[in-house]
C-alpha cells in the first residue's frame, strides 16, 4: 500500500496553536521549511566557528616554536622561538616578523629576504604551539 498524504486535495493534519487540527498543505510545507532552514543555519554557523578556530590557530603567535630548515645549509637551520613581539631571529637576515602568519607565509618571507633561489630549499613548520 502506497501512503500518498497529500492524495485527498491536498491535506493532512496539523496542529495550531489553540490544539485544533487543521488540514492544509501550504501551512504544512511552511512549517518544514522553516526547521529545514533553521538546521541548515544551525550547522553553518557551528562549521563556520570550527573553521574559523582551525584557521585563526593555523598563524603563527608569539610563544611557538618554529623549526627552520635550509636545505644545503646547516648553519642557516635551526629552531627559533616566536618573542612577545611575533618576531623570530633568522641568521644572516636578523629579526623578522612573522607573527600573525602562516608557515607558508612566514617560509616565502623568510626565503625572500633570503634572495628567491633559497624558495625551494626552505621550510618552515611550527614545532610547539604556546597553548
Amino acid at each position: 500500500m502506497i501512503i500518498r498524504p497529500f492524495a485527498r486535495g491536498g491535506r493532512i493534519p496539523v496542529t495550531d496553536a489553540n490544539g485544533e487540527q487543521t488540514f492544509t498543505k501550504q501551512r504544512f510545507l511552511v512549517e518544514l521549511t522553516i526547521v529545514v532552514l533553521v538546521f541548515i543555519v544551525a550547522v553553518s554557523v557551528l562549521c563556520g566557528a570550527a573553521y574559523c578556530l582551525i584557521v585563526v590557530r593555523a598563524q603563527i603567535a608569539p610563544g611557538d616554536t618554529l623549526s627552520l630548515e635550509i636545505e644545503g645549509f646547516p648553519d642557516l637551520s635551526g629552531v627559533a622561538r616566536v618573542d612577545g613581539a611575533g618576531h623570530i631571529r633568522v641568521r644572516e637576515i636578523g629579526m623578522v616578523r612573522v607573527s600573525g602568519m602562516s608557515a607558508r607565509e612566514a617560509e616565502a618571507l623568510i626565503a625572500e629576504l633570503l634572495g628567491g633561489a633559497m624558495r625551494t630549499m626552505l621550510e618552515v613548520r611550527v614545532e610547539k604551539r604556546k597553548p
